[in-house]
Order: structure tokens, then sequence, then C-alpha cells
């Protein structure tokens, strides 16, 4: 009798579960089916994934462009003589 309880408990709590996923993925719709909310997910993550290859394509092309920048450049400051003016030679 116990091993039925608990089973019907895990059961339950499978259902509860579902029925929340559910709602959450038909939440905002109207009289759309679920085939419907679906096939509008599928064409959202198919523009995301052109969008990310766009993306990845044009991020390639500044990474080989930053190739041929000048980079790492700097000015020091020294004094040739220690007895004469401030740090102005460079």
């Amino acid at each position: 009798m116990t091993i039925l309880f608990i089973w019907l408990c895990g059961v339950t709590i499978v259902l509860f579960r579902t029925i929340i996923r559910y709602n959450q993925l038909t939440k905002g719709t109207t009289s759309q089916t679920l085939t419907q909310v679906i096939s509008n997910f599928l064409a959202q993550e198919k523009l995301t994934g052109e969008e990310l290859k766009r993306v990845q394509e044009e991020f390639i092309k500044m990474r080989l462009q930053g190739k041929t920048y000048l980079q790492k450049i700097g000015l020091v400051r020294f004094n040739p003589f220690s007895d004469t003016g401030g740090d102005q030679s460079f």
C-alpha cells in the first residue's frame, strides 16, 4: 500500500510539472495550436542561427584585419642629462 502511495505521488509530481511547462510554452498565445507555437519557435531559432553565423563571419573578418594594425606602440620619457631640465625628451 505504501509503495502504491509513493508511486502515485511521483506520478502526480511529474504530471504537475508537465502541466506547468505546457502553460509556460503556450503563455501569451490565444487560439494558436501547439504546432503553430512550435513552428514560430523554430522560425525564430532559424533567424537567430543566421544572425549568429553573420556575426561570427564579421568577427573573423575583423580579427584578420586586426593583424595589420599597429599595436603596442608607446612613448618613453627619459632625461639624458641628470643635471638639466625635466624629462623633456621622448
